[in-house]
């Protein structure tokens, strides 16, 4: 009797053991392993701004007869039935899709709307100097100087292999900066990774390491670099320019361009 009596007593105190931990579980939240892909997709995603000549694909979700093949015109805008001219140029894919989805709504519950972009010709880059197949490359993703080398047939033998210049235009000003092709570096500098995200228009130029004569490179730079703008100003030096250019370089003043 003794003995049932005991079993009956620890039987219950597992049961409340058992339900005290279901209810202390309750209050934890759990999870949600699809906020948490959608998250690091998103902090990943380039913000591509559309602009002329750029060629897309929309679909409307169970509507076939709304399925579009569209381009940018001239005038930065696409047609789309139902809706007509459609403003796309500096918009982001997702913007663009968002927009038609709005107006949409005119016409169905609840659309569901696609938009993917099938080729890239409005951002454009340039990679010249000590690289393997120097050009103009699109612009269609993220790239550091260093990626845009390599999209450039990475260097010859006579590169500078640690730094780069790179020609920037805002605001009608060209600017010339000396950026760091080290990865080593730019991750021991503790700055954002997207600080050194090249942008439409930028021209990565890889020097020689060895120059004999620092003005008459220069002279040659400025003949090579000029066609590339649409400036009557000189271009702007930025700091560690001809240091960089001399070999004399200062990792810890290093230029960081900022996006």
């Amino acid at each position: 009797m003794r003995l049932m009596y005991k079993a009956i007593i620890l039987l219950t105190i597992s049961v409340l053991v058992s339900c005290t931990g279901m209810r202390g579980a309750k209050e934890i939240p759990s999870l949600d392993k699809s906020s948490t892909i959608e998250t690091e997709a998103s902090s990943t995603d380039f913000a591509y701004l559309l602009g002329e000549g750029d060629e897309l694909s929309i679909n409307v979700l169970k509507e076939e007869s709304l399925k579009t093949d569209a381009k940018v015109d001239l005038t930065g805008h696409i047609y789309f039935p139902l809706i007509g001219k459609v403003k796309a140029s500096g918009a982001t894919v997702t913007g663009l899709q968002d927009e038609i989805t709005i107006q949409l709504k005119k016409y169905y519950v609840n659309p569901k709307v696609f938009v993917n972009l099938v080729s890239a010709k409005n951002s454009r880059i340039h990679v010249l100097g000590e690289v393997k197949l120097p050009g103009t490359f699109t612009l269609d993703q993220k790239l550091i100087p260093l990626e845009a080398v390599l999209k450039a047939g990475g260097f010859t033998v006579d590169a500078n292999m640690k730094n780069a210049l790179l020609l920037r235009t805002e605001n009608n000003v060209s600017r010339l900066y000396a950026v760091t092709m080290d990865l080593n570096t730019i991750s021991q500098a503790n700055l954002p990774r997207d600080k050194s995200y090249l942008r439409n228009g930028d021209i990565i130029y890889v020097p020689p390491t060895v120059i004999a004569d620092l003005d008459k490179f220069m002279q040659r730079l400025d003949n090579i670099l000029r066609p590339f703008t649409t400036l009557e100003k000189g271009i702007i030096l930025g700091d560690q320019v001809k240091d960089i250019l001399r070999g004399e370089q200062d990792q810890s003043r290093q230029t960081v361009v900022s996006p």
